[in-house]
Parts: C-alpha cells; sequence; structure tokens
C-alpha cells in the first residue's frame, strides 16, 4: 500500500507539475537532431525544454486562479504545491529568456509567434470574447503548429529543405493524433460549440483518425530515410494500442503520462536506434 501511495505520488508530480510533458517536447526535439543527423545544440534543447514548462504552468495556474474546470485531483494538487508550480513558472521564464539569446531573428520569430498563440490559447484575445481554445474547430491545429514549430521548425532554424519540412509534417500529424486522443477524453465536457472531432465523427470515427494520423507521421520519417522503419515499428507497436483504448473512463494518468509518455518513447527509441547503428 505504501509503495502504491509512493508510485502515485511520484505520478501526480511528474504529470501535475508539467515536468514530464517539457520532457517529451525536450525528447522530440532531440528526435530531429537524431533523425536529420545535425549536430545538438544544447541551449535549443533547453530552451524548449524550460518554454515548455512555462507555457503549461502558466496555463494551468491561470485556470487554476481564474475557477476554470481543470479536474479535481489536478486542482487539489496545485493547491497544496501552489508555491512550487509558482517556481517553476518564473524560473522557467528566466531561463526562457536567458537561453533565447544566442538564437537568430528568424528563431526569435518563431517564439513569440508560439508565445503569443501559447498566451491567447487561455487568454481571451483584444476586442473577443473568447480566447483562441474556444474558437471552433481549430484548438487541434494549434496544438499541433506550435508543437512543430518548437520542435522542428526552432532547431532548423534558417534551414529548411525537403527534411525539415518531412519532420515538421511528421511532428504536426503526431501531435494532432495524440490531441485527437485528449480530446476523446474530454468528450463529455467540451461545449458542443467547440466542433472537436469525437463531437463531430464519434469516439470509433476519431480513433482511425488519429491511427491514420499516426501512421501518415510514421510515413514521414521512413520517407527520410528507411532505415527508420524498425525504430518506427516499436513505437506503434507502444502508441497505436493506446490510441484504441483511449476513453472518457480511462484513468487521468493513462493520458497524462502512458500517452503524453509517446513523446519520450519514440525519440528514446531513435536515439537508441541511432547509437546501436553507429
Amino acid at each position: 500500500m505504501c509503495q502504491l501511495k509512493i508510485l502515485r505520488a511520484t505520478g501526480e508530480f511528474l504529470a501535475y507539475s508539467n515536468l514530464w510533458i517539457a520532457l517529451g517536447a525536450a525528447c522530440l526535439t532531440l528526435q530531429f537532431y537524431v533523425v536529420s543527423n545535425t549536430k545538438l545544440d544544447r541551449w535549443i534543447l533547453v530552451f524548449v525544454f524550460v518554454s515548455t514548462l512555462f507555457s503549461y504552468s502558466f496555463q494551468r495556474i491561470r485556470k487554476f486562479r481564474s475557477g476554470i474546470q481543470i479536474g479535481a485531483n489536478l486542482h487539489r494538487w496545485i493547491k497544496l504545491n501552489v508555491s512550487f508550480v509558482l517556481i517553476a513558472l518564473y524560473v522557467s521564464g528566466l531561463l526562457g529568456i536567458l537561453t533565447s539569446i544566442p538564437m537568430s531573428l528568424t528563431q526569435f520569430a518563431m517564439i513569440t509567434l508560439i508565445s503569443l498563440i501559447s498566451f491567447f490559447y487561455v487568454v481571451r484575445l483584444p476586442g473577443l470574447k473568447m480566447n483562441l481554445r474556444d474558437v471552433p474547430g481549430i484548438k487541434i491545429f494549434l496544438i499541433s503548429a506550435v508543437w512543430s514549430v518548437a520542435c522542428v521548425a526552432l532547431p532548423a532554424g534558417d534551414t529548411f529543405s525537403t527534411l525539415e519540412c518531412l519532420m515538421f509534417l511528421s511532428v504536426f500529424l503526431l501531435i494532432f493524433s495524440l490531441a485527437i486522443c485528449f480530446d476523446i477524453r474530454d468528450i463529455g465536457v467540451d461545449e458542443p460549440k467547440k466542433r472537436t472531432i469525437p463531437q463531430m465523427v464519434g469516439v470509433s470515427g476519431s480513433k482511425w483518425i488519429s491511427t491514420a494520423s499516426y501512421l501518415a507521421s510514421v510515413l514521414c520519417i521512413v520517407l527520410i530515410n528507411t532505415c527508420w522503419w524498425p525504430a518506427q515499428l516499436i513505437s506503434a507497436a507502444f502508441f497505436i494500442p493506446l490510441i484504441w483504448y483511449s476513453g472518457r473512463k480511462r484513468n487521468e494518468f493513462y493520458f497524462v503520462l502512458l500517452l503524453d509518455g509517446i513523446l519520450i518513447v519514440q525519440p528514446l527509441v531513435y536515439f537508441g536506434f541511432n547509437a546501436l547503428n553507429q
């Protein structure tokens, strides 16, 4: 019983502190460097980690203070650990500013763009009574685009060849697939006006779209280099069953740890596969 409590507390800390999703963003950026065979820029890796931590911490603390529904367990955890969340918010924000200083103008323009999208994702747009998250039908595309810019376009910098385009599309489709699963989870709480994919085509249809999106993401990587297909096969064996097991009644850790875990598992599989073939 004591071990289960420790395990649950660890899971809550990783998920609710936003460290798990920030690690996923850093790993997905690492995947870009591995697949493109580009020299690793550690500052970019650190920036993606801390900026993701900042963005998700900002969104959650704002929802918490605004009384927006965020789930009973998450609300309880933030209430007990609000000081930690605020420290993570301020420290990650400061580190994000410091690590962005050496970047080029192109990269700074990308950072400005995704920062504005992330900010207005939870803050109402000037002159409107809604934020970007509440604009019908666009939420999933915004999330996918922001992640693709942060994890591919940003490390690519001023270079954007066919390889980078395929990597960008691969990440976009992966996040799109993942976001559908979260929309399946939220189908009972999302307002009908949001017009999420599960609301429009149902749960079963959404799982097929999610699977197709993920397989298209896989295809993009294989088109870059066919040698990656064994690594993709391992990742697919992990992720596709999780898509089909998604549902409103699944434990919240199923989504925030297991499903989001593909962002960590897939890049690490690539990294290990690449190391074995050196």
